[in-house]
């Protein structure tokens, strides 16, 4: 018998050997990785993703509701999540962190650390990392879906009343880009339980991302900007004007028209004016009331007054008007 013939007796001889024999399962043998792992934190029963699974969406603080406190030794984790597995309930204990897209065929061996996780896992919890969004790079945009999906309207001034723009309760995203600050509310006119979202800051699903935990998914009503509560306070009998963006540094209530800025060493010193409801300016670029103007009526918060062609540190003199009568 030559080699090539002793070879292929061999190969003969392997193929006859049956599976169980090697203690190989044909179906754990073909399945090395779930089907999908993209909608959500897949736990399993036994290593090798087999055995019953679960799918989590949301943090579980006792694995036991569902059957599987320690319980789990495999798992899969979808791209842009990070998970914390904790040894006890209430997320308590030993824990460790992975970030997704990523597979743990077997917790004996597989985690992080090194240490044997297998059937000790008590609670989860997660966060979806930020992702930037291209409709962000100026104002804060509200999505209606998830992930920026959706009908979408950027915020430029404070909003007591979601209804207005027909986005009560109807907002599941949130970006707000660098330089802002934004409370949102649980009831209208600034009322119930409220988040505070810093920019740069990308909340893609307001279930599982925001700052607090809470799920706040459709479950917005008003929204204010950086000094929101105080301004709303404060703006509420008569427009102010202020010496920098965002109603910081120097600021004047008006009451009446100013001919000349200079008077109250506010000529060309205007960065940004709240208007309250009822009332309106008209401003100037130059003193007694001439040059470009530009008309601004309540309710209106103006956190940059450059978003309107450049008027940053332009603003001359100002004409007040209150309903049907001038001032």
């Amino acid at each position: 018998m030559n080699k090539n013939n002793i070879f292929r007796f061999f190969l003969l001889l392997l193929a006859a050997i049956p599976l169980s024999f090697l203690n190989i399962n044909p179906t754990q043998a073909q399945r090395r990785f779930p089907r999908t792992c993209n909608d959500g934190i897949r736990i399993f029963r036994d290593v090798n993703f087999q055995g019953e699974e679960y799918l989590i969406t949301r943090p579980i603080s006792n694995l036991t509701r569902i059957r599987f406190n320690d319980e789990i030794s495999s798992m899969c984790i979808p791209e842009g999540w990070v998970i914390n597995f904790h040894e006890h309930a209430d997320y308590q204990g030993r824990s460790f962190t992975i970030r997704g897209k990523g597979y743990l065929r077997d917790l004996r061996y597989n985690a992080p650390d090194g240490r044997d996780w297998n059937d000790r896992i008590s609670s989860i919890s997660f966060r979806r990392e930020q992702q930037s969004n291209r409709s962000c790079n100026n104002n804060p945009t509200i999505f209606q879906h998830v992930d920026f999906q959706g009908e979408q309207y950027q915020v430029t001034r404070p909003i007591h009343d979601l209804s207005r723009i027909r986005f009560n309760d109807e907002i599941s995203s949130i970006c707000v880009p660098r330089g802002w600050t934004m409370t949102v509310y649980e009831h209208a006119n600034y009322q119930g339980r409220s988040l505070t979202i810093k920019g740069q800051g990308s909340l893609r699903d307001l279930r599982y991302d925001t700052p607090d935990g809470r799920d706040w998914n459709d479950r917005i009503s008003s929204i204010s900007f950086g000094r929101g509560d105080e301004i709303n306070r404060i703006c509420e009998d008569a427009p102010i004007i202020f010496q920098h963006v965002d109603f910081e540094g120097r600021e004047y209530r008006l009451t009446d028209s100013i001919h000349d800025l200079s008077r109250i060493r506010f000529n060309d010193e205007i960065s940004s004016i709240c208007v309250p409801k009822g009332w309106s300016l008209i401003v100037y670029q130059h003193a007694n009331y001439q040059g470009n103007s530009l008309r601004i009526s309540g309710e209106q918060y103006i956190r940059n007054i450059s978003q309107y062609r450049n008027w940053n540190d332009q603003i001359s003199s100002i004409k007040v008007i209150r309903s049907s009568r001038r001032f």
